[in-house]
């Protein structure tokens, strides 16, 4: 599994560079497994444990969403996940003032409203 993090780590590490953000900026990896229990649908996402024990910390999450745990049955990997995220610099965002407008009207068309008919401004979308 280690080769295959690695190879993943680095893929979404060049990707991060690719958007222009600083090798210093890009914080440590985190990776995940999603598993389950062989032949049931539902995984768990398990984020990989200081120990690395990822059996261990399964079966930790499935007794805390479900009460119990089948210790010792056989897991099966649905996903090997690396989540790599770089920090960005905080935009300069100047913010402007509202002006308050009405824009022109593109037609008036004559509408039947409250038992007359008025003359009501169009606007076309496309403006």
């Amino acid at each position: 599994m280690n080769s295959l993090f690695t190879e993943l780590e680095q893929a979404a590490r060049a990707e991060v560079l690719t958007e222009g953000v600083a090798a210093e900026r890009i914080q440590p990896a985190i990776r995940s497994l999603d598993l389950r229990y062989a032949g049931v649908e539902a995984t768990i996402r398990v984020i990989c444990p200081t120990d690395g024990d990822y059996a261990a910390k399964y079966e930790e999450l499935h007794r805390q969403l479900f009460g119990y745990a089948h210790s010792g049955r056989k897991l099966e990997i649905t996903a090997a996940r690396v989540e790599v995220v770089g920090l960005t610099v905080e935009p300069q965002i100047v913010l402007q003032s509202l002006v308050p407008r009405r824009p022109a009207a593109d037609d008036t068309q004559a509408v039947w409203f409250d038992g007359s008919f008025r003359n009501t401004p169009i606007y076309f979308r496309e403006h």
